[in-house]
């Protein structure tokens, strides 16, 4: 990446860049602007060096809960913010709940926004998550505070075949989950 593009990203009014893991490198000093990170174990160069405002561990990839609120502390102690980066269902998204409810730097929480509302675990759990007013109340029973719905879940057993899910806006067109 070289700091013309960032600028143009940043220029373009878009404050989140993804980093793939197995990526190339970047160039910490040519980070200027406030960026998001998104799924990757160098936090802690980034932060240190203060090239990110806004970290965005993968709570299932990361290394679960108590490395995501490791990640947030880090990122607290440089006046940084947590977002966690939730791609996937109703119980990651408890999960990334719980962190947020116990973080003081949390600053948003993002989901897929899938428009059969299975990220937010209809179909999935027995009482799924509700957004009121942008916000989601964090689940308050043992756990992560979610219960499997067995029977709904009944006819979606695993057969062994995974394919990339793909999600489409109202009007059709293709959207990036």
């Amino acid at each position: 990446l070289t700091k013309r593009w960032i600028d143009r990203i940043a220029d373009a009014g878009i404050d989140t860049l993804g980093i793939h893991p197995e990526g190339g490198k970047l160039s910490v000093d040519s980070l200027n602007r406030l960026l998001a990170l998104l799924e990757t174990k160098e936090y802690r160069e980034l932060i240190e060096k203060q090239a990110v405002r806004i970290v965005q561990p993968d709570i299932c990839h990361c290394g679960g809960i108590f490395e995501g609120r490791k990640i947030a502390t880090m990122a607290e102690l440089y006046f940084g913010s947590l977002a966690p980066h939730n791609p996937l269902g109703p119980i990651s998204l408890a999960s990334c709940l719980q962190l947020d409810a116990c973080t003081p730097n949390f600053l948003a929480q993002e989901h897929p926004g899938n428009l059969d509302k299975s990220d937010l675990g209809v179909g999935y759990i027995n009482e799924p998550f509700v957004i009121k007013n942008g916000y989601i109340d964090v689940p308050t029973k043992p756990g992560l505070g979610v219960e499997l719905d067995e029977k709904a879940l009944a006819d979606k057993i695993y057969d062994g075949k995974w394919t990339t899910p793909r999600q489409y806006h109202e009007d059709g067109s293709v959207a990036d989950w």
